[in-house]
């Protein structure tokens, strides 16, 4: 683990009158304002999905090809991402018991995101569990209840260059934990511990400014793929997670025009 420079352009609890919001961290999270501002692109809201079944845009990959997620995923418990509603807006919560789990938004298909126009990224998450005891900096320990992952390129060899974004169980907001043979991987704990579990958290980051200072380049102009990650295998707990509102925005101000007050 090594310490880390303060990335985080926005990072917050949208509290009543916090950053000009007009919702408190308990209370459900409202849908996004109609129209919204220009300069952003929503990659997922989860509003044209089914309640009860699964993100249909989304994809799950398996000897490296993705395929679509299918009934028998979701019943097995292989793949638990099921979109629920809540005070007229929609989300996705994904819930393991012991267990890991991810799927895919194939940036790289739909092209919904241009990294270079638009390189900063929102989204909306809410914990309920957390591993206790997970630390994403010890292998016998390697769970997050939550995470936001970017794949940005995939070398020769097959290898992911992958920015997580993690809620953690234990360490502190600002940590980077470094992962694979490469260090393809890089783990960025942007939300810590058990405070605030159960209310809406609003997480803004400078994803191409990110990308430069972990592994000193420029980023892809379009990234591969967005995952949604959870797991609690390692520490054999549970995890219980819910994500909305993956939004592509050219400056990290615009964040708060996309939600109204109330």
């Amino acid at each position: 683990m090594m310490g880390f420079p303060v990335l985080v352009l926005f990072s917050w609890f949208w509290h009543g009158g916090a950053q000009g919001s007009g919702f408190r961290g308990g209370d459900c999270l409202p849908p996004l304002r109609s129209p919204l501002p220009p300069a952003v692109v929503v990659i997922e809201d989860f509003e044209s999905e089914r309640v009860g079944l699964w993100p249909s845009a989304w994809r799950v990959l398996e000897d490296r090809r993705l395929r679509p997620i299918v009934a028998s995923d979701t019943a097995s418990g292989r793949y638990p991402f099921r979109i629920l509603r809540e005070c007229d807006n929609q989300f996705v919560r994904v819930h393991t018991r012991r267990a890991w789990t991810y799927i895919l938004y194939p940036n790289a298909e739909r092209r919904s995101w241009n990294l270079r126009a638009y390189p900063v990224l929102h989204w909306n998450w809410r914990l309920h569990r957390l591993p206790v005891g997970a630390r994403e900096d010890q292998g016998h320990l390697d769970d997050s209840a939550a995470g936001v992952m970017i794949t940005f390129s995939v070398n020769a060899l097959g290898i992911p260059r992958t920015i997580r974004y993690v809620w953690s169980s234990t360490l502190p907001e600002g940590t980077v934990v470094s992962k694979g043979i490469f260090g393809n991987l890089k783990v960025v704990v942007v939300a810590s511990g058990s405070g605030g579990l159960g209310q809406w958290r609003t997480v803004v980051r400078n994803v191409r400014e990110d990308y430069r200072r972990l592994f000193g380049a420029e980023p892809p102009e379009v990234v591969l793929a967005i995952g949604l990650w959870s797991d609690s295998d390692s520490v054999r707990d549970q995890s219980l997670a819910d994500f909305d509102n993956l939004i592509a925005l050219e400056r990290p101000e615009l964040a708060t025009e996309l939600i109204p007050l109330r």
